[in-house]
Order: C-alpha cells, then structure tokens, then sequence
C-alpha cells in the first residue's frame, strides 16, 4: 500500500500534523485549523489521513483541476451536485453538452 505523506507538514498518514500546518483540518468546524475560529479552544487533534479526490459522477480518482469562473460552474452544474463536490473535466464537459451550453 502507497505510503502518503502531508504535503505541507510531511505528517506520515496516522500522524499528527506538525503546528501550524495548512492543511490541519478542526475537528469542530472541519474548516482549516490554521484559520478557523474555533481554534482557540482545544478540541483536541486528529491525525492526517489521505482522503482521495473522487470525480462526484464517473468516479475518477485525483482527476486533474480546472478553473472555471463561478458564475460559469453556477451556470453548467446548478444544483446537480453539492459545492464540495468535485468533477473531472470530461464529465462537466458532458453536462455542458447535456445542458446545451455553448463554450
């Protein structure tokens, strides 16, 4: 099995993130520790564990980023998916096509 590593910290996963580290997530609020409100109280800490990205609708795993302006992601995907979610490019490709939206 791949052995992952934090890319900010270098935390082995089942670590604790080293102080300080970006992307420490608050067990509370679940937002980034670093920046969160709730990180002046202790809620105690959890360790890194990877958590891949998944393409919401074919199930590609780490598919490749892409910007698109928000008003143009508003537009193809509505309220087909959750904001978190996240979508390759081919499949938001395919819902532009399924929606008609020119490029």
């Amino acid at each position: 099995m791949k052995k992952y590593r934090c890319h900010d910290c270098a935390a082995k996963e089942g670590e604790l993130h080293m102080a300080g580290c970006d992307m420490e997530q608050c067990v509370k609020c679940k937002g980034q520790l670093i920046s969160c409100s709730c990180r002046k109280k202790q809620y105690g800490k959890e360790p890194y564990i990877i958590k891949p990205l998944i393409c919401a609708r074919c199930g590609m795993l780490w598919p490749n980023f892409f910007m698109v302006s928000d008003k143009e992601w508003k537009k193809t995907i509505g309220v087909t998916y959750d904001t978190e979610d996240i979508l390759c490019k081919k499949c938001y490709n395919h819902i532009r096509k399924l929606r008609k939206i020119e490029p």
